[in-house]
């Protein structure tokens, strides 16, 4: 039986109302691939799992650590005060850092809005500076959401199948 395609026209679609936009492609099927996030460039490149020196290629190194905890990739960075853990999240609208993750680390953390940090090791690759707007959210037991501030800046590598994160 053939195979067969549909393409949408996402702008056209998003002024239909009552169209899910988030989620249409799930981490069930980008699980599988090793994903480049270049929003900068405004392309998703995806490689299958095995093919050889796709991050070296694209994001310079072979990266670092990253896990599937709970349905979402997380992976430790290191800032001046100590590490953290991050989830990666290409669709979040904001670098979120929880309020509870920086109290007794920095002096009056508690007044704070936002909080830059000059330090800021992703899988042993330096990043920072790195602001975060602080405030509470529903990700699971992290520490800080990576969301649309990192990856428009950075051209992302994740590779969840085999533990790996990368970025340039």
């Amino acid at each position: 039986m053939p195979r067969s395609s549909t393409a949408t026209n996402w702008s056209a679609a998003a002024a239909r109302p009552g169209l899910p936009q988030d989620g249409l492609i799930g981490f069930g099927l980008l699980g599988r691939y090793q994903m480049v996030f270049d929003e900068p460039g405004g392309e998703l490149r995806l490689y299958p799992s095995s093919a050889p020196s796709a991050f070296k290629r694209e994001c310079g190194s072979e990266g670092g650590a990253l896990r599937m905890e709970r349905g979402v990739m997380v992976s430790e960075v290191q800032i001046g005060h100590g590490a953290f853990r991050v989830q990666w999240d290409s669709g979040s609208a904001q670098d979120v850092l929880r309020p509870s993750a920086v109290a007794g680390r920095i002096k009056d953390a508690d007044l704070l809005r936002r909080l830059t940090f000059q330090r800021f090791d992703v899988a042993g690759q330096p990043a920072g500076p790195q602001t975060f707007t602080l405030r509470q959210f529903a990700a699971p037991d992290v520490d800080a959401v990576l969301g649309t501030g990192f990856f428009s800046t950075h051209v992302v590598c994740l590779d969840p199948s085999r533990g790996r994160v990368a970025f340039r």
